[in-house]
């Protein structure tokens, strides 16, 4: 099988892969097991949780999947126009891109939070203060000793530093791998060398996952340099053992390489024909805004969940509590999809309008 990528375009656009099936659909996927994990589990679903545990602690897999293709797209959507004294317009670009969403899930949470403590028999409502907000804002939580409002924002943080990171060497990968091939191997490898220093700078914690981030830049630049399959296998046995020898999670790596070989060489072209593919291409349509929203929206249904179980004289009491993460998987659709079509999408428009000409 040639892993080549040799049946691509030569010179695809940030369109062209952004919403390319095989991606969609993974980020589809990787929601859709990081939504489960944070609804299913929860003590009140105790019935239901007999049924669906098995989809429980399936969530980090599915934060492996988008590092690696974060990993990917972000540098193969870069143009051949960007240099580094573009770098500022970069990270506006992917501010503009994801922070109308992050910002607004924020507000959204905070908002839910506190209408619930102040539902609550004899609770006293939860504010955030403006410091807590503003390091979240500012992605700074992991240096400070304060907690992520939601537990999934620690991912974004991640990839906020990756951005931070592929804007400023992006250049030097491009140069390199316009030399020879031996060049665009070793990038991959010297990133992931990075992970042993992670003990020692914990909060900058992208390093801990670097070579997830490696894999999916390895990925892109092997679609420009079209690679033999011998040098692909090469450098992914090198990458494996950097991975066992610094002690990351085998299971979590074996993700990372299923997913570099499934955008590699998975290119379906008929997956809107059948209704799995299009339930999962839509769950990859509004996988950021569902990503952003769902953990609030879960917590919130596991205090309605509590308050039906001290209904004592309500009917079917233990089936309508274990409706509830039905309901709440449900409903975190529909936000999700709300912010999407008036924040995301909008969003999205407005950063591939910012372009790297005349840099």
């Amino acid at each position: 099988m040639d892993l080549t990528g040799s049946n691509l375009e030569k010179n695809p656009t940030i369109d062209n892969y952004e919403y390319l099936d095989s991606i969609h659909i993974l980020r589809g996927i990787a929601a859709f097991l990081v939504v489960c994990e944070h609804i299913i589990g929860r003590p009140p679903y105790a019935i239901f949780n007999q049924y669906f545990s098995w989809l429980n602690n399936l969530g980090i897999y599915g934060v492996i999947a988008f590092f690696v293709i974060s990993g990917f797209i972000l540098p193969y959507s870069l143009s051949e126009n960007y240099k580094l004294k573009g770098y500022r317009k970069f990270l506006f670009r992917r501010l503009v891109r994801i922070e109308p969403v992050y910002f607004a899930s924020i507000i959204f949470s905070c908002l839910l939070f506190a209408t619930l403590t102040r539902l609550a028999p004899n609770g006293n409502p939860s504010f955030v203060t403006f410091k807590t907000l503003l390091y979240h804002f500012l992605y700074l939580i992991p240096f400070t000793h304060e907690q992520w409002i939601l537990g999934a924002y620690w991912t974004l943080a991640v990839e906020f530093q990756f951005y931070i990171i592929i804007g400023l060497f992006y250049p030097w990968f491009r140069y390199l791998g316009s030399k020879k091939s031996i060049y665009v191997s070793l990038i991959p490898i010297v990133l992931s060398l990075f992970v042993f220093i992670y003990p020692f700078c914990q909060p900058l914690q992208v390093i801990k996952y670097i070579p997830y981030f490696a894999l999916g830049i390895f990925c892109a630049m092997q679609y420009r340099q079209h690679l033999s399959n011998l040098t692909i296998i090469t450098v992914l046995t090198i990458l494996s053992n950097i991975v066992v020898l610094s002690g990351t999670n085998l299971y979590q790596w074996l993700v990372g390489i299923a997913t570099f070989f499934t955008v590699l060489v998975w290119h379906p072209n008929s997956l809107s024909k059948n209704i799995i593919g299009r339930i999962f291409l839509f769950f990859g349509t509004i996988s950021y805004s569902w990503y952003a929203t769902h953990q609030a929206l879960a917590s919130a249904g596991e205090s309605f969940a509590r308050f039906i179980l001290k209904l004592d004289f309500l009917p079917l009491q233990i089936l309508l509590v274990n409706l509830v993460p039905i309901l709440t998987f449900l409903s975190s659709i529909i936000v999700a999809y709300g912010f999407y079509v008036f924040l995301e999408y909008p969003a999205q428009k407005l950063a591939r309008k910012i372009k790297y000409k005349s840099i």
